[in-house]
């Protein structure tokens, strides 16, 4: 029992840990033994984002999408931080994305890129009621690329970067994989 409900979980190949983000914004660095955790900081705190995701890549740079509440005025943004700047990170994308609920988000280690799952409930905007979107990011650059509805577009994916979606996880593998 680790004492807190997490939200997410990422592994840092750069220094072998296990890390978590709380139900309360706090990154925390998980004991693989003991199954303790200890909290490192409020992911965020210096201004003001709440976030449910994290990715981590092989240097040890940490990724995050802050939490939205599905609509325009407070759409989500991917950004960056390092366990130095926990508090203030870095902004990814230029633009917000519609998202609420639980996230997902992994980074491709064969090419860096990373993928959001974003889930939201749309159904004050218009007739469908949720809506599931992968987005591939390019983290040096925030290109966001819309892979597709996760019901109705997600026919075909860059056998480079396969991407099996399995509900609201993402997980990256090696090898080519048809979707559809």
């Amino acid at each position: 029992n680790l004492g807190m409900q997490l939200t997410d979980l990422a592994y840092n190949p750069k220094d072998q840990e296990l890390y978590g983000v709380n139900n309360s914004n706090q990154l925390v660095r998980i004991d693989k033994l003991c199954g303790s955790a200890e909290s490192l900081g409020a992911i965020g705190g210096d201004i003001g984002i709440v976030v449910n995701t994290l990715a981590c890549d092989g240097e040890g740079n940490f990724y995050t999408v802050s939490y939205g509440n599905g609509f325009a005025n407070q759409p989500g943004m991917v950004f960056t931080f390092t366990l130095d700047n926990i508090s203030s990170p870095k902004r990814v994308t230029n633009n917000g994305y519609f998202n609420n609920y639980i996230q997902a988000l992994e980074v491709n280690p064969n090419n860096g890129l990373l993928y959001w799952a974003s889930y939201y409930d749309t159904s004050t905007e218009t007739q469908e009621k949720y809506k599931g979107v992968l987005f591939e990011i390019d983290p040096k650059t925030g290109e966001v690329t819309n892979l597709g509805d996760f019901q109705t577009e997600l026919h075909f994916i860059d056998a480079d970067s396969a991407v099996l979606c399995a509900g609201l996880g993402v997980l990256i593998h090696n090898e080519a994989v048809n979707l559809g």
